[in-house]
């Protein structure tokens, strides 16, 4: 069925799974980041995964904080951030 066949419910409804879709994949790119920029840092750390568990539960505990609060994007810092302070 083409988008001009659709009725306005239909649209409605294709743009919000639309919109399900790019924010799920947003999500999974984001973890990727954080991945891939612990994977660059690991090498030269003196703690190892120790660190990395830290920074983990630290962003964790951010990320709930914010869906506590009712906030859609959490803050935290970088990794280098987090390991200066």
């Amino acid at each position: 069925m083409s988008l001009k066949a659709m009725t306005k419910a239909q649209l409605i409804e294709h743009a919000t799974l639309l919109e399900a879709q790019y924010i799920e994949r947003g999500h999974t790119i984001q973890a990727l980041r954080e991945q891939l920029s612990m994977a660059r840092t690991q090498p030269a750390l003196p703690l190892g995964r120790a660190a990395h568990a830290a920074y983990y539960m630290y962003v964790a505990q951010q990320r709930r904080a914010c869906r506590d609060a009712g906030q859609r994007v959490a803050t935290y810092k970088t990794y280098a951030q987090w390991s200066a302070a």
